[in-house]
C-alpha cells in the first residue's frame, strides 16, 4: 500500500519497492511522507513539522519497520513490486517537481542536494 501512495507511476513502483526493503534490511526508518499523512486524510501538501514529531505508530519517520495496517488499498502493479522489486543501491528518493516523478539516490548528500533545488509546498 505505501507503494501505491508513493509512486507517481507504474515503472516507479520497483524502484520504490527496492528503496523500502533497502531500508527495512538496514534497520532504517522507512520515512514515508504518505504513511504519515494517513491519519490525517484531509490534510493537503506535504506532512507539517507537527505531523512529523508526532509519536505515532504511522509516522515512519520516528517508527521502524512498517506501520500497524495498509494505507491503501494497492493495485496489481504494486503487488508486482512488492513481491519483485528492482536490485537497487538506493536508499533515498524525491519527487521531482518538474516531472512529477521521483528521482532516486544511494546517499544522503545527493538526496539533500537536490531536495534543496525543489520548491515542495
Amino acid at each position: 500500500s505505501m507503494i501505491e501512495k508513493e509512486a507517481a507511476n507504474d515503472t516507479e513502483q520497483y524502484t520504490i519497492a527496492s528503496v523500502i526493503y533497502n531500508r527495512l534490511n538496514k534497520d532504517w526508518p522507512l520515512q514515508i511522507d504518505s504513511t504519515t499523512l494517513y491519519e490525517s486524510p484531509d490534510h493537503e501538501g506535504a506532512p507539517t513539522a507537527e505531523m512529523l514529531a508526532k509519536d505515532d505508530p504511522y509516522n515512519t519517520r520516528i517508527k521502524l519497520g512498517l506501520p500497524p495496517t495498509p494505507i491503501s488499498n494497492p493495485g496489481i502493479a504494486s503487488i508486482n513490486a512488492a513481491l519483485w522489486p528492482d536490485a537497487t543501491d538506493y536508499f533515498y528518493y524525491a519527487l521531482d517537481t518538474a516531472t512529477g516523478t521521483h528521482q532516486f539516490f544511494t546517499n544522503e548528500t545527493d538526496f539533500n542536494n537536490f531536495v534543496a533545488t525543489q520548491n515542495y509546498e
